[in-house]
């Protein structure tokens, strides 16, 4: 009995200590996936003027380039490069720094191309595509008169935008990129007349509107300011205004803390802050997840924990939006969730994960008066968060398998394009896209910050960038961390199944055996009892037989005399 007892302590210890480990990757292959991803995009771009390949087509004996192009696309293809030259960059602040090391080196760069001249192509493109415009209603924002906007769209300027903030951030991390590159104060007029662009599409969109909420939160483009507006690029100006104010203790390097910009950008947030909560349901994907996030470290900056923006922004907000997105679990019967690694899903998951781990963990210093209210929400986001670890890890290696190589490839491939990711589209399988490539290293960016970059001993942030951020060991070794979690939990587990055995063993054998002893042993007693009884009552019989004989002897005596 006791050896069964130990056999089901070890098995729930050994099933806490193995449900979370990180053995399906390595710093290595993350990074081998990066780099090979940003090959594909800096190798196949046009010297001419900059752009990306955007597309080509897979054929059973050739590679067809298709001569099609998408400028919002391109703009996302900066955004990406943008965060592998602040990742690429920084290795002082990583705990990856040998491999950064040799990545900055050779093995990993096998062409030797030069990330800053794939930067600077791209900018140079955008640049020369943007139209600049001037909105005379507006001549009380003063120096925001006039702006631009990359083929005068939205969407491509605000992820334009969140390419630059990159650059930026990277070269006030590294002041020795200030020597060699210095991309963020070369272009930054080009960055404020971004910003001043879409600070003008959302006013435009308020006069189209008559400076009511309505749906819709910029105007779509230049060439028909009143059309419809798109949910996407609506995302993706509030995420490109929510991350320069998420990083403006860096921008202001670059842009006086001073300056009137600030106080335009940090007010148009915060009207776009009203309108997501209000249209959260809209189709814009990941975009207003990573907003959110972005926002809800904002909000923390300059204040102690805020638990409503935890229970609202992360268990209300994020939560229900994620779900939205992808679901609470996989679903292993659907040959289609199977194949897809949701690349841009993925960018938004990684943020979710580390604001519901944070926000659980604030939650365990509840008070007296707060404590069943805390402890039920403390519960739920820990849920949430083991969901959204078991889909980010599914996901993550499926995408591992959407890279093509020509080594590896049972069909016609070439190796200039190695590298390249393939997309999701089950109906469009022969076609590579450029935002494939930008969506699957993004989000491969993210884990890798994610894992193995050095944050400081704050709270709320997993890269190192940011004013607040976790301790390493908390987020870096998150599994580990789960798994001190699930060792507490199968303690409790072995402790409870002691406590029903010894109860068991208690009530169903030593209390009925103790029973049966007793009455065994009254009934011995009984038995004792009644035997003592008879042999008294016997000797009672024999003293009265021989006192009866002894009278009849004299008697007879009497007689005869």
């Amino acid at each position: 009995m006791w050896s069964f007892l130990v056999l089901q302590c070890l098995s729930v210890l050994i099933c806490a200590a193995s449900r979370y480990n990180t053995s399906w990757t390595s710093s290595n292959q993350i990074r081998y996936h990066i780099e090979w991803g940003v090959h594909f995009m800096c190798t196949n771009q046009y010297e001419s003027n900059g752009q990306f390949l955007y597309q080509f087509d897979l054929h059973k004996n050739h590679i067809e380039v298709v001569d099609d192009n998408n400028n919002v696309r391109q703009a996302g293809g900066l955004y990406s490069i943008g965060q592998y030259y602040r990742m690429l960059y920084a290795s002082e602040v990583t705990n990856d720094n040998e491999a950064m090391a040799e990545t900055q080196n050779t093995r990993l760069n096998p062409n030797h191309f030069s990330v800053a001249d794939c930067l600077t192509n791209s900018i140079r493109y955008l640049q020369n595509i943007s139209e600049s415009f001037t909105n005379t209603n507006l001549r009380h924002l003063h120096q925001l008169n006039t702006g631009s906007l990359i083929d005068g769209n939205t969407g491509a300027t605000a992820l334009a935008l969140l390419g630059m903030i990159e650059i930026c951030v990277a070269e006030q991390q590294n002041r020795d990129l200030l020597q060699t590159h210095n991309l963020c104060h070369t272009y930054l007029p080009q960055i404020r007349s971004w910003i001043a662009g879409l600070l003008l599409m959302r006013h435009a969109k308020l006069q189209t509107d008559l400076y009511t909420l309505r749906r819709g939160a910029f105007s779509q483009n230049l060439e028909d300011p009143a059309s419809e507006s798109s949910a996407y690029y609506d995302a993706e100006s509030y995420l490109a205004l929510s991350r320069l104010l998420k990083y403006q203790h860096f921008l202001t390097a670059y842009i006086a803390s001073s300056d009137e910009l600030w106080s335009h950008i940090a007010q148009t947030a915060t009207v776009l802050d009203e309108y997501f909560m209000q249209y959260k349901h809209e189709d814009d994907a990941h975009w207003a997840l990573q907003a959110w996030f972005d926002r809800w470290v904002t909000f923390n900056f300059d204040a102690p924990r805020n638990k409503f923006m935890d229970r609202y922004m992360v268990a209300h907000l994020m939560k229900h939006k994620w779900i939205e997105l992808m679901g609470d679990s996989i679903d292993l019967h659907d040959d289609y969730v199977l194949l897809k690694s949701s690349c841009a899903s993925l960018e938004a998951g990684v943020d979710i994960l580390h604001a519901a781990h944070v926000a659980s963990e604030a939650l365990t210093n509840f008070t007296e008066i707060e404590h069943l209210q805390q402890y039920a929400l403390h519960d739920e986001l820990r849920e949430f968060k083991q969901d959204v670890w078991d889909i980010l890890r599914f996901k993550f290696e499926v995408l591992f398998t959407k890279q093509l190589f020509e080594y590896e490839a049972d069909f016609y491939y070439e190796a200039k394009y190695d590298g390249a990711f393939l997309g999701d589209n089950m109906d469009a399988l022969e076609q590579v896209r450029v935002d494939n490539t930008q969506h699957c290293i993004s989000a491969l960016m993210k884990l890798y910050s994610l894992f193995y970059v050095n944050v400081s001993a704050d709270s709320h942030s997993y890269t190192f960038d940011e004013q607040e951020a976790v301790p390493t060991k908390v987020i870096i070794e998150h599994v580990g961390n789960y798994r001190y979690d699930m060792m507490v939990s199968g303690a409790g587990v072995v402790v409870i199944i002691l406590l029903v055995n010894m109860i068991f063993f208690y009530w169903c054998w030593y209390y009925p055996k103790e029973q049966r002893r007793a009455r065994l042993m009254h009934e011995l007693n009984s038995d004792a009892s009644d035997i003592e009884d008879m042999d008294k009552a016997e000797g009672q019989k024999v003293h009265l037989d021989e006192y009866e004989d002894s009278e009849d002897a004299e008697e007879n005596q009497y007689v005869a005399a």
